[in-house]
């Protein structure tokens, strides 16, 4: 290449980066402008110029930008289109699943043609219908499209299902009212489908199955967790037909047994991923069988699995050189002895969880820490006889661990192992340290000052004070934290909650629950406490909480999806009235217990939240059929609705209930009569279930 050609491709490389800079800059500024001002259009101007802008950026870079937006809850309907184009292939709304709506997908369909994947995990605000026009076959939009992840989508339904064609990848969580029948359906129009997940499908049996043997012979994974119907019988057919199955979760499924192990283990090189999880029906033998075929496991899920003895461990030590994760919490008659083995011989081993594994002492964990240096992720919670001493030796030789969870190590971790911690693993991301007592400030002071990337902070049930909050609230990694655990801290009261949440404006979830003097000496502040980024606030039981300091902190939560208040007993309609003020886009709220709540919270709710789907009012003794007969009218997404103990609710309402959509309903101790609430509940069970 010439010199001259060498100069002309720096100077657009540099035009390209400044392009992108203003563009990114430019657009943020105005994304930030119009969430600040709440505006439901954009700026005609602004929206014509960012959007030359962003048209001009590479693809790569355009799909960065929109998933960052998203995950700064930045992102909404008026603005989405000047990140969508024909080129794009993948959209990932997981992190903005309560913003998501019927127009979002109407708009991605009329301005993308070449996608490839799309999740919706958890947006529960699509309807059925619009799922319904975005995946039909005719759709442009989707004509390509090859994975899709619908989990947690409450608006999934047979329909949906029955005209899902060409997947490579389906992921169904969660969607409980889909059918034996739909799968089948699906199943066969994906002939190609390497990857099915359809964990806790509870309506699913092994009819579905047999479909999937006979379909799907390039399936390569596969996951059925937690459906009951589920047995030995269909998961045969599975194994027989699906030759190049590597990942299998039949996890919590209570009918799988040594019929299954045998099968697997005929399997033999290809498993990859296996979950066991809680599987009761299999013995020691069968376990051990299975690890010594299946040389090329590199994940196993024993956790709570029956018949776990230090010969399944010897066995997955010997037969499987590349683990990766293992997972042995509840599994009280493994010793040292069998872990030391695990750690001698599995040396790659990046995830190790040994909670509740009563007979693990320090020796076992010493094991660990001289063999295991590429250990990412511990779970040792409750695991009461390692010592303080052998944890600071593991901290100290597993320096890459980004995962410890300590919860109820009351008497080993101390201040001691928090700065061995503090020293050796600056890439901690994730630390739960509940009911670790012995912890002082000298502990949090280190916590504060280390680890630049922890994103999760887990301090329930310990001594902390305010003081504590103070220093928490200047750490050192202030910007990446997102939850904060803070619950049963009976030492807190105010003044370290209002500098924590001044101080940590990327907080994405606080637990408070139990935290009963919280709301003592709180002091007012002009600026509000809260944050667009926080999504979810859980105050079960804060006898002290005022409402005052309730409206301080739900100003500016725009994006709250989930707020608990049950048990705050000092909350009123004064404060509770002005949650949709606030909070528009949630999606559970929790007053139960709240005495003084009465039909003007339930009518302002009402009226002004009506993205929720998840609603309890257990105890609410002055709510009348009036307010809830607007609630259940009001909010189309709702599908449970507890009302217990809520004593002026009278007969009135049974044909409200009856006609609803609601798919979960409690209202005993109701005006109700006890022989109609049977019929009630039990007609909304099997309306739920398709009966």
């Amino acid at each position: 290449m010439s010199i001259a050609n060498l100069q002309a491709a720096s100077l657009k490389r540099d035009k390209l980066s400044n392009l992108c800079i203003q563009s990114i800059g430019n657009s943020l500024d105005f994304f930030q402008f119009a969430h600040q001002n709440s505006r439901e259009d954009a700026n005609s101007e602004g929206e014509k110029y960012n959007g030359m802008l962003l048209n001009q950026l590479p693809e790569e870079l355009l799909q960065n930008v929109l998933q960052y937006c998203i995950s700064r809850h930045l992102f909404r309907d008026s603005v989405v289109h000047l990140f969508l184009h024909r080129f794009l292939r993948e959209i990932d709304f997981s992190r903005a699943s309560t913003l998501i709506t019927d127009l979002t997908l109407e708009i991605i369909s009329k301005q993308c043609s070449n996608l490839h994947s799309v999740n919706l995990d958890r947006c529960f605000n699509i309807s059925e219908k619009a799922l319904l026009k975005f995946l039909d076959p005719q759709n442009h939009s989707v004509s390509h499209l090859k994975s899709l992840n619908l989990t947690n989508v409450q608006s999934v339904s047979d329909r949906v299902v029955e005209q899902l064609s060409g997947l490579e990848v389906l992921i169904l969580s969660r969607c409980d009212r889909i059918s034996n029948t739909s799968i089948s359906i699906a199943v066969k129009n994906c002939p190609e489908l390497l990857e099915l997940s359809v964990f806790s499908c509870i309506k699913l049996s092994d009819e579905f199955l047999f479909v999937v043997a006979e379909n799907c012979p390039n399936l390569s994974i596969l996951s059925v967790s937690r459906i009951p119907n589920i047995t030995d019988r269909g998961m045969e057919r599975v194994l027989e037909s699906c030759k190049v199955l590597q990942n299998i979760n039949v996890g919590r499924c209570r009918n799988i047994g040594r019929t299954t192990l045998s099968n697997l283990s005929m399997k033999g090189d290809s498993l990859r991923f296996l979950d066991l999880t809680q599987v009761g029906n299999v013995t020691c033998d069968s376990l051990v069988a299975l690890m010594n075929n299946s040389p090329n496991l590199e994940v196993i899920y024993l956790s709570a699995t029956s018949n776990v003895y230090d010969p399944v461990l010897e066995a997955i030590a010997s037969s499987c050189p590349n683990l990766k994760k293992l997972y042995l919490s509840r599994q009280s008659l493994i010793t040292d002895q069998g872990i030391g083995k695990i750690a001698q011989n599995c040396k790659d081993i990046s995830v190790l969880n040994l909670s509740r594994c009563s007979k693990l002492t320090g020796e076992g964990i010493r094991e660990i820490s001289h063999h295991c240096r590429d250990l990412d992720t511990m779970y040792l919670s409750q695991c009461y006889l390692v010592t303080s001493e052998s944890l600071s030796t593991l901290f100290f030789n597993c320096v890459y661990l980004t995962i410890i969870e300590l919860n109820n190590c009351t008497q080993t971790v101390d201040d001691d192992s928090i700065e061995a911690l503090s020293l050796s693993c600056p890439r901690l991301r994730l630390l739960d340290l509940t009911a670790c007592t012995k912890i002082t400030s000298e502990g949090i002071r280190n916590i504060a000052n280390s680890f630049t990337s922890l994103v999760h902070l887990g301090l329930s049930d310990t001594l902390i004070k305010d003081e504590d909050l103070i220093i928490l609230s200047n750490g050192i990694w202030k910007h990446t934290l997102d939850t904060i655990n803070l619950s049963g801290c009976v030492m807190i009261f105010g003044r370290g909650l209002n500098s924590l949440l001044q101080g940590l404006k990327q907080l994405g979830r606080l637990y408070l629950a139990r935290c009963e003097l919280v709301g003592i000496n709180t002091v007012q502040t002009v600026t509000p406490l809260g944050s667009p980024n926080l999504e979810a606030i859980f105050l079960t039981s804060c006898v002290s909480f005022e409402g005052s300091l309730l409206i301080q902190i739900l100003d500016g939560c725009s994006n709250l999806n989930t707020l608990v208040l049950s048990g705050s007993i000092q909350l009123n309609d004064d404060s509770l009235k002005r949650i949709p003020e606030f909070c528009p886009n949630l999606q559970l709220l929790d007053i139960s217990g709240l005495n003084q709540v009465t039909d003007v919270t339930i009518s302002s709710i009402a009226t002004g939240c009506t993205n929720i789907n998840t609603f309890t009012a257990t105890g609410c003794a002055q709510i009348t059929d009036e307010s809830v007969s607007l609630l259940i009218k009001n909010l189309p997404y709702l599908s449970s609705l507890v009302l217990s103990g809520c004593s002026l609710l009278s007969s009135a309402l049974e044909n409200t209930f009856l006609d609803s959509r609601i798919q979960l309903l409690s209202i005993s101790g109701t005006s109700i009569p006890k022989e109609n609430i049977k019929k009630i509940e039990a007609h909304i069970l099997n309306k739920a279930n398709g009966k």
